[in-house]
């Protein structure tokens, strides 16, 4: 089912820390995007996504990770990785 490996949210101005644990959860999303300020997003609650073993491509703008952050990022090791960061 393509609707269950894919999810878009176009302003993600107001997720925060409980937001984020939700959006972990499904273990077969391969394409998360995040856009309209998504600066909730962040070292703190970037672990969240972790779950995310499918993981092929992440993109969202405005979020507040830094390079450490971004460790826990996963791809899945057979499919192309590729992380997006909109320019502002």
């Amino acid at each position: 089912m393509e609707s269950s490996r894919r999810s878009s949210f176009k302003d993600c101005s107001k997720l925060g820390d409980a937001e984020f644990r939700l959006i972990g959860q499904p273990r077969n999303l391969k394409s998360p995007t995040r856009y309209g300020q998504c600066k909730g997003l962040t070292d703190e609650t970037f672990p969240h996504l972790s779950g995310l073993t499918k993981l092929e491509e992440f993109s969202t703008d405005a979020m507040q990770v830094t390079d450490a952050g971004l460790r826990n990022l996963r791809f899945e090791r057979r499919q192309s990785r590729r992380l997006q960061r909109a320019k502002k």
